[in-house]
């Protein structure tokens, strides 16, 4: 049961959201030939209400009659406080014109116009028919990757060249270079149809497939345009050493890529519109990233907000209310000077969740239960490729599990209205060990114990009786963090084991009852939790996914990731939208239906529970694949690093063990989804190498050439000595060095005319007046007033061949093998004394 402050808020985020969106339609249809069109039918529109339109939203807000429990204010309320959160000046909003005829037919009649030049007009209308039958949710949203790529590296500009490259020149500069990379967009698109028809049906997966290459391939041509947009905007040309290292405004020097990986693409709030299931997603700004790992309070968690979007465009408050926060691991992995130091820099990251969120003001409580939130952590256990490749994630499992409960301790102590935090740490993508008791394996017996201790806390809605029960296993944990000279982990004080045969008698219970049959959606989660939990299924990684999704939902507040918070949490939150689609009314397709059936046969238990929990898994699986793989949980990752996650559905070779990116389902299942070129556009992979390589231009000498491998000089000698390396080098670099001097010429001529022609833009003009018209004839779009268009977008948008042929993106995959796994060491117990209630610091 949510506070009468969350009901509240949730009705005040639903009119803020609405109300965006409808300024964002606005804005949309007064420029409407000149927005850039996304393969899924949206558009992005950055939205910044003035004075008028912030008190339109707070007189609607207003109105809202608070819950007569709820003792406040409502005529001083600010809008931050009304929604529950510090919302950013600037909201960019992800439209869905679906439901727009009038943007509608123009990104229909683009795309039409694009596949005429390639498909005769009989099958550009096949193709054209073939698409309004498909869902688009897992469409790879092409034009919306590019959009929030380009405004990471024009960001990373920003600091590179400061006193050149204003926020305010930026801005521009984005515009004009995601309007041409559009032209790109819509004929990648355009062949990818053409290549996905199988007779006369569209195939969805070959699509993607394609479009996944699409990425790739797009590349170089799109830092090319920003790199020749920045040139013609304002006659800047950086150098290398601008390109290498940037000082930061502490005065201490960074690589570029550092840079980039601490840089998010926007700090602005997104609201993501998805009229095919029914869904509108806030996705809180910040200005900090997941690969941005420092010792403190910050760290990249950012708040999922999710209400039901209507036919007609309302927006209406969730029917399942819950604070639902994605995080990257709240434990540094490497860089502090003992386990003292992780953990207690976890205690402070836990208490910056329960601070910023103020959850103390929406948990609930009683005196069997305590407030709490739970960090459903996504992560292996005792993986040892995983932690031989870096990750450290056994390390880091233990550190979070001590660190939970060093926090509980404080809280308890310190508090008078704690709110404790309970690690489920259930590994979604396969690998590691299971949970499970009498392991011999200390992290596994605390895992579990602590998982099942968090599933108690959500499925804490029971008979008066069971409550009771529950309430008495919570009151061992108490008295274990009380304990002076406490062991590190409860499993192996006395007041665990105690609690582990409560837990166990109360599964017993549960396992053996059969449920009445409900049509509510909530109670069949509650209920098919407590029957998957019942059975141990959680001691399964097949049925991994299926526990942390039913549980985030049903969590009252939960922080959930995995290293990134990428990737793993994407996952989850993708198939958490589904059921939130499903509760919102949406159930009118064949597959919503399969879900909605397989959770009541679930909920209501009896002998068959795995059967049943079988059945549910598969319908979720594959309702997420058909339509929610590149939805609103997609855009955690564009913002974070500014590129699509590069998690990869498993295959039937066993290389996929190789490499931990493989973490959904087999590809019978998830047949859409296609990643495996995603890692060439994210910010610690090849995003900086493509911004120089781009301003990489003017001849090279032969001796550069001979001596740029790996061993520098000494392999310029070899090759020389190598006679026929040599002249081989100097054959190719003859001929690059004219492709080289030509792209500089055009560099300089662009550079001379830069000052003779208007650039800029009028500050009072909207966002989209700001957009550099596109090049491209056959749609007739008109000059916005002082805004010109420079040649360059139509030379680069139309570009058959990439301008540095030789470019090496860096693979994305792992390619060293399992070599076994290794049990936990364990810490020294003495280390967590000072977590006791009675010695706290």
């Amino acid at each position: 049961m949510a506070t009468p402050l969350t009901i509240f808020q949730a009705q005040a985020q639903a009119v803020y959201m609405s109300e965006l969106a409808k300024i964002a339609q606005e804005e949309a249809v007064k420029e409407s030939n000149l927005l850039s069109f996304d393969p899924q039918g949206r558009v992005l529109i950055e939205v910044t209400p003035d004075a008028k339109q912030k008190q339109r939203i707070m007189e609607k807000i207003k109105n809202i009659a608070p819950p007569g429990e709820l003792e406040i204010d409502i005529q001083a309320l600010t809008l931050n406080e009304a929604v529950g959160k510090m919302v950013t000046p600037t909201t960019t909003v992800s439209l869905d014109i679906k439901t727009n005829p009038r943007l509608k037919n123009i990104f229909d009649t683009q795309l039409e116009n694009a596949l005429k030049k390639i498909e005769t007009p009989q099958v550009t209308t096949q193709i054209m028919n073939q698409l309004t039958t498909k869902p688009k949710g897992s469409l790879i949203a092409l034009q919306q990757e590019y959009y929030f790529h380009l405004a990471l590296v024009a960001r990373v500009y920003e600091k590179a060249a400061p006193e050149d490259l204003s926020s305010e020149k930026m801005a521009s500069i984005h515009h004009a270079a995601t309007a041409a990379v559009n032209s790109l967009v819509i004929e990648a698109y355009a062949k990818a149809l053409k290549g996905a028809m199988r007779g006369n049906t569209l195939d969805m997966a070959k699509l993607n497939k394609s479009l996944d290459k699409a990425r790739k391939e797009l590349l170089p041509k799109a830092h090319n345009i920003m790199m020749k947009a920045i040139v013609s905007h304002t006659g800047v040309i950086l150098t290398k050493k601008q390109l290498k290292e940037i000082t930061n405004p502490k005065g201490i020097k960074e690589t570029i890529k550092h840079v980039a990986e601490g840089t998010t693409a926007t700090s602005n709030d997104i609201v993501h519109l998805d009229s095919e299931v029914g869904l509108a997603t806030l996705i809180a700004g910040s200005k900090n990233t997941a690969h941005d790992r420092i010792e403190g309070n910050q760290f990249a968690h950012r708040q999922l907000i999710t209400h039901s979007l209507k036919a007609d465009g309302r927006i209406e408050a969730n029917k399942n209310l819950r604070i639902q926060i994605r995080t990257p691991s709240p434990v540094l992995k490497e860089g502090l000077a003992d386990d003292n130091a992780y953990i207690n820099d976890a205690v402070t990251k836990l208490t910056t969740i329960t601070t910023d969120y103020k959850l103390d003001k929406h948990l609930t409580s009683d005196e069997n239960k305590p407030k709490a939130f739970i960090y459903n952590s996504y992560t292996a256990l005792n993986d040892t490729l995983g932690d031989i490749n870096g990750n450290l994630q056994t390390q880091s499992a233990d550190h979070i599990l001590r660190g939970a409960h060093r926090y509980n301790a404080r809280q308890l102590h310190n508090n008078p209205d704690p709110v404790f935090c309970f690690v489920q740490n259930i590994s979604v993508n396969g690998f590691g060990d299971t949970l499970g008791y009498d392991t011999g394996n200390p992290l596994r017996e605390e895992s579990t114990l602590m998982t099942e201790m968090a599933l108690l806390h959500t499925l804490y809605d029971a008979s008066p009786e069971q409550q009771n029960k529950i309430g008495k296993v919570f009151d061992q944990y108490k008295k274990y963090l009380q304990t002076p000279h406490r062991p590190s982990y409860f499993s192996n004080s006395q007041a665990g084991k105690e609690a582990k045969e409560m837990i166990q008698s109360l599964k017993s219970v549960w396992k053996d009852k059969v449920n009445p049959v409900s049509d509510n959606i909530q109670e069949n989660v509650n209920n098919g939790l407590k029957n998957l939990m019942a059975n141990n299924l959680h001691f399964d990684h097949g049925y991994s996914k299926l526990f942390q999704a039913l549980s985030v939902y049903a969590e009252e507040a939960s922080i959930g990731g995995c290293k990134s918070g990428n990737e793993r949490a994407q996952a989850i939150n993708g198939r958490v939208a589904i059921l939130d689609s499903l509760s919102g009314g949406n159930e009118n397709s064949e597959g919503m239906q399969k879900i909605k059936e397989a959770l009541s046969a679930l909920a209501k238990g009896g002998n068959n529970v795995p059967q049943t929990a079988q059945v549910l898994k598969e319908a979720l699986d594959t309702e997420y694949n058909r339509v929610g793989l590149q939805s609103a949980a997609s855009v955690v990752s564009l913002v974070d690093q500014g590129a699509s996650a590069k998690v990869e559905a498993k295959n039937g070779f066993l290389w996929w063990w190789t490499s931990r990116n493989y973490a959904e389902e087999p590809d019978t299942v998830m047949d859409n989804l296609h990643q495996s070129k995603a890692g060439s556009m994210q910010a610690h992979k090849s995003l900086t190498q493509l911004m120089k390589e781009a301003w990489d231009f003017g001849p090279k000498s032969w001796w550069d050439r001979l001596k740029s491998s790996p061993l520098g000089a000494v392999g310029g000698v070899i090759a020389i000595v190598i006679l026929p390396i040599a002249i081989g080098v100097g054959i190719y670099n003859a001929i690059d060095n004219i492709e080289r001097a030509a792209k500089e010429n055009e560099i300089l001529d662009i550079q001379g005319s830069a000052n003779t022609h208007t650039t800029g833009v009028e500050k009072n003009e909207n966002s989209y007046a700001r957009i550099d018209r596109k090049l491209d004839n056959s749609r007739g779009h008109k000059h916005p007033k002082g805004i010109r268009t420079p040649d360059y977008i139509e030379d680069e948008a139309h570009q058959k061949e990439n301008t540095h042929p030789g470019l090496t993106i860096a693979a994305s995959l792992q390619t060293t093998a399992p070599i076994g796994i290794s049990s936990t060491r364990m810490k020294k117990d003495a280390e967590d004394n000072e977590d006791s209630g009675y010695t706290p610091q």
